[in-house]
């Protein structure tokens, strides 16, 4: 569950919330959706991710696109041992596609400078060691 839909349920349920933007507070912007895979499976399988990222490309066109219908198929296909909140899930969607949307890009891609920004503050900040390359910290499927 994303965590804005996590603060749209906790605050239907009357909890006070109160959140913070990482990058109001010297944090730089990362990318929040990502997928891990270790570097041998990138290379070992790389037409599968290539081929589910395609499709999770096509989903989120067609989300955009469509968002009243696919809330729909999300809510038809979701886990019913842990419900989801139509009402919440509706709103969430409202606050997500708007930052999901890559403008001239595929959705997905990443861009070496701002891992380079996340990579320089992470060491400034001690949380790593080591300088590390941006460029060596991702890999675009979507090219």
């Amino acid at each position: 569950m994303p965590a804005c839909a996590k603060k749209l349920l906790l605050e239907k349920e009357g909890f006070a919330i109160r959140t913070i933007d990482p990058t109001q507070y010297g944090v730089p912007d990362y990318y929040e959706l990502v997928l891990i895979a270790s570097e041998q499976t990138v290379k070992e399988k790389a037409e599968t991710i290539r081929k589910f990222w395609r499709a999770a490309q096509r989903g989120q066109q067609y989300v955009m696109a469509h968002p009243d219908e696919g809330l729909k198929i999300l809510l038809a296909h979701q886990e019913q041992a842990f419900p989801l909140d139509a009402e919440v899930e509706k709103k969430s969607l409202q606050m997500l596609l708007p930052r999901m949307d890559a403008g001239d890009k595929l959705f997905g891609w990443q861009d070496a400078a701002s891992w380079e920004a996340v990579a320089s503050w992470m060491q400034k900040s001690g949380l790593i060691r080591q300088a590390v390359a941006g460029k060596d910290c991702f890999v675009n499927v979507t090219e």
